[in-house]
């Protein structure tokens, strides 16, 4: 949580003090008006973005993360077998990623151990696919729709 709020901090800092804008006081160190308005606005997007991640991490099994994944690349099954190897390899670089938390190692040893060399290792994983029901997929194709309106109404001019 703590990286999550350095990143917040140097948005605003670098939105503040980069963007174009009137000065909020006299001096070389002045932020702008316009600047501050954008960092805050981008801390929104990705506190939102950052919260409703941490809510389908904990709310979801990666079985049910590997499934919606593999849903979502639905129109890749059309070009020979991409669907299912982007799929496996979202499947290998989380169960990777979930080893690599749960050891708590420092960013010196971490990056050591990333750019070593492994070695390569032939273990079997099982991933389980858990189909959509009528209602998952009505609310996915609900959600969609409210998508393409929201381009419409902001192609039409409505957010001017």
């Amino acid at each position: 949580m703590s990286k999550l709020k350095w990143l917040l901090l140097v948005t605003v800092l670098i939105y503040g003090w980069s963007t174009p804008g009137r000065y909020l006081w006299l001096g070389v160190l002045s932020p702008t008006d316009v600047g501050l308005s954008l960092g805050v606005d981008q801390v929104g997007r990705l506190l939102v973005v950052a919260a409703s991640l941490q809510i389908l991490l904990k709310r979801l099994t990666s079985n049910e993360v590997f499934s919606s994944f593999y849903l979502f690349l639905y129109p890749l099954q059309y070009f020979s077998n991409a669907r299912v190897r982007f799929a496996v390899r979202f499947a290998l670089t989380l169960q990777v990623a979930e080893s690599l938390l749960e050891s708590k190692l420092g960013f010196k040893a971490l990056l050591s151990l990333i750019l070593q060399p492994q070695p390569a290792a032939c273990h079997t994983i099982e991933l389980s696919y858990i189909p959509i029901n009528r209602l998952q997929l009505g609310l996915l194709f609900g959600q969609g729709a409210l998508v393409l309106y929201s381009i419409f109404l902001g192609m039409d001019g409505f957010w001017r």
